[in-house]
């Protein structure tokens, strides 16, 4: 007996490619077999059938069974776990375990207990056009095409993992005739806070229960640092007299140590805070692990509503671009490892445009008095 049999057959008017297949190892004869369209969709299917037990064995039809949501739960115990150090360097887990985690909720409650290879391309063309839809669950916004590649980026990297595990013959990103998650549909923040924006943000965070508050944006705005790295600086980091901090490797995206300036407005803020607080080295200089609700009430209240935390990191970079600092010592305070990422963090504001107006209307006027001696 052949050890695999592929063949179409025509049932009550319907076409079905059929897969046989016996173990070597147990000498069990399984049998498989999928609906089709018509006859050449059957015989693509069997090929890739055929490809599947070649590659996998008796494990292809075992796959067959396995649904998302038991896809998901693998993952998340696998690769979704709290980050682990050893010697202040990360040997294990995600710092994003968190967030990726939330994402991954979602992506469970919409694909469930569906077979996993049963999941089309089409179907993730759904998900992505339903969450598009989908007003956010705080404040009733439209969500973002770059947050919902996001949570497409996890889908894909499950689908891959499944594959190499061999529960996927194939990753179905890869079966449609266009890119799902493309960067050049993502939305370009181009919107710089203003001095004067700035200001009336402060003046919203001029409560003694927004006082951390203040801080930390100023923080962020002075500094260029990430909000996760805000949140890991410990008082034993900050040298007053130095007016130097310092970011360890294990809490910066990049791994690496990274120091950075105070400007003085900025040492005066902290210094308050130093104060305030029961001055132990090893606590948290910004102790709210979260200020997400309470950094969007002052927003609105300053009449920013479009502002988000990670913006204030795009003015720090322009302010320094704008101050001609030269692009490799900005991308040294940013943390980048190329200049190149850098350069999505910087945009021309109102002020630099206007510089390079004023540039080119002396040059014009250098130009206009050559034509006339000649």
């Amino acid at each position: 007996m052949r050890a695999r049999t592929g063949c179409i057959r025509e049932r009550n008017g319907k076409i079905y490619a059929v897969v046989t297949f016996t173990d070597p190892v147990t000498g069990k004869r399984h049998f498989r077999e999928r609906k089709a369209k018509n006859r050449t969709e059957a015989r693509l299917l069997i090929k890739e059938l055929l490809r599947a037990i070649d590659l996998q064995g008796a494990r292809a039809f075992q796959a067959e069974k396995v649904t998302f949501q038991e896809l998901a739960t693998w993952y998340r115990e696998t690769y979704l776990i709290e980050p682990q150090y050893r010697d202040g360097n990360k040997v294990a887990g995600l710092r994003s375990f968190e967030d990726m985690r939330r994402r991954l909720k979602t992506l469970e409650d919409f694909f469930g207990k569906r077979r996993i290879k049963d999941i089309t391309f089409g179907d993730i063309e759904r998900y992505r056009a339903e969450r598009l839809a989908t007003p956010k669950q705080r404040g009733g916004g439209q969500r973002t095409v770059t947050g919902i590649h996001r949570e497409l980026e996890i889908l894909r990297r499950m689908f891959s993992v499944a594959v190499r595990e061999g529960w996927l013959a194939r990753n179905p990103f890869t079966s449609g005739s266009k890119t799902l998650i493309s960067q050049a549909s993502e939305n370009k923040r181009t919107r710089i806070l203003t001095r004067d924006e700035e200001l009336r943000l402060f003046a919203a965070c001029d409560t003694p229960q927004r006082r951390h508050l203040r801080c930390f944006l100023m923080f962020l705005l002075d500094t260029g640092a990430r909000k996760s790295e805000a949140l890991h600086l410990r008082w034993r980091n900050v040298d007053f007299q130095a007016r130097v901090m310092t970011l360890e490797k294990h809490t910066t995206k990049t791994e690496q140590e990274r120091s950075l300036p105070i400007p003085s407005r900025l040492q005066t803020e902290l210094e308050k805070l130093w104060l305030q607080s029961s001055q132990n080295l090893d606590e948290f200089v910004f102790p709210v692990r979260d200020p997400r609700m309470s950094f969007e009430k002052a927003r609105n209240e300053a009449g920013l509503p479009w502002l988000r935390l990670h913006d204030l990191r795009h003015a720090f970079a322009t302010r320094l671009v704008t101050g001609d600092l030269p692009l490799p010592m900005v991308a040294n305070l940013l943390g980048h490892a190329q200049i190149s990422m850098s350069m999505r963090y910087t945009n021309l504001n109102r002020e630099a445009i206007q510089r390079a107006g004023a540039i080119l209307d002396s040059l014009h006027e250098i130009d206009d008095q050559k034509l006339l001696v000649n």
